[in-house]
């Protein structure tokens, strides 16, 4: 979500401008923060980000529709649930970050995604459950790269410390 375009807005409002926010969700998630909740250092509320009175604060129009395709030549968006299209002058697109290799042979069934982080939180309690069903160590393989993944193996690792038995 665009959040410092809407302070900006809400703050030095432009002059003939209509702004629009296109959602598929009022809350937005911040991701910085996915750590300390897959730790259970932080709760889910603690991430979230009503976009609703963000943008109201902006004067901006909120739409909640998921963004489905760009038509450059007519200078329209398709939105999601049989919305009409949304014409506009400037667009700035946020896709946010995606996980890719679902098709991928076991990763439904096994894997525990960490987008959308809307779907996390319950993805989490439905990981603990299952590993509590074990009745062994769980064994735990954090696939990514960078600081984010190892941050999330770290939390990970804090999570499941309290487990029966430890990871």
């Amino acid at each position: 979500m665009h959040v410092q375009v809407l302070k900006r807005f809400a703050m030095h409002p432009p002059h003939g401008v209509r702004l629009t926010l296109v959602v598929p969700e009022a809350l937005a998630w911040y991701s910085g923060m996915v750590p300390g909740l897959v730790a259970r250092q932080v709760a889910p509320r603690d991430l979230a980000i009503d976009a609703v009175p963000l943008a109201r604060r902006a004067d901006a129009t909120v739409i909640l529709a998921a963004a489905t395709g760009l038509d450059p030549e007519t200078r329209q968006i398709a939105l999601s649930g049989g919305r009409p299209p949304l014409r506009y002058d400037v667009a700035s697109f946020d896709i946010g970050a995606t996980v890719l290799g679902d098709d991928l042979p076991g990763v439904r069934e096994h894997a525990l995604r960490t987008r959308p982080l809307s779907r996390l939180v319950a993805a989490l309690d439905a990981a603990d459950a299952r590993l509590a069903g074990l009745g062994r160590a769980p064994r735990v393989v954090v696939v990514g790269a960078g600081a984010a993944g190892v941050e999330l193996a770290c939390a990970l690792r804090a999570r499941l410390a309290r487990a029966s038995p430890p990871p």
